[in-house]
């Protein structure tokens, strides 16, 4: 047995393990109901179990997180919706040509009808070429138009026989 000194009321007992802390339980709840936090989550008066706890349930923690999270990411869309001088963003939708403000810095289209129209027309027109096409196009891009006027790749005057071909086969298509 070991001798301990009680936290609460300093008086002197033994133990048969050093840890121990009180020498009664009187003692013990004494001290719980003086160490008494207020839960930030829910203003709850609670006794923590270890000292670095800060919300009285793990449930109440949970909602204070999302709280939290849900907080900044209002204030992130606020941030990038904020009308301004350079707030204010306007883009042109490339299938039916109106000005609209995106919602993302990546949109493109102005609604999702734009949008499947345009991936539908990509679809239809790369079914459309056959496999000879979409080589020769590849290959047509490789002659373009030089300094000189004539093309880079063969030196023929622009546009030279390959790319005249290459536009007459995919219809002035790239793949």
């Amino acid at each position: 047995m070991t001798q301990v000194i009680c936290v609460q009321c300093g008086e002197t007992f033994s133990a048969k393990r050093r840890s121990k802390r009180y020498c009664s339980e009187k003692c013990r709840q004494a001290w719980r109901s003086d160490h008494q936090v207020t839960c930030p989550g829910c203003g709850q008066l609670f006794t923590p179990s270890r000292s670095t706890q800060v919300y009285c349930t793990s449930a109440c923690r949970e909602r204070a997180g999302r709280r939290a999270r849900y907080a900044r990411g209002r204030e992130h869309v606020r941030a990038y919706t904020r009308a301004g001088a350079e707030g204010e963003r306007s883009a042109t939708c490339p299938v039916c040509a109106q000005v609209f403000t995106p919602a993302r810095s990546t949109q493109v289209y102005c609604s999702p009808a734009c949008r499947r129209a345009r991936a539908g027309a990509a679809r239809t027109r790369a079914a459309s070429m056959t496999a000879a096409a979409r080589a020769c196009a590849l290959i047509a891009r490789l002659h373009v138009p030089g300094e000189d006027g004539a093309c880079a790749e063969c030196a023929h005057p622009w546009p030279c026989e390959t790319r005249r071909l290459t536009e007459a086969v995919t219809g002035g298509e790239r793949p």
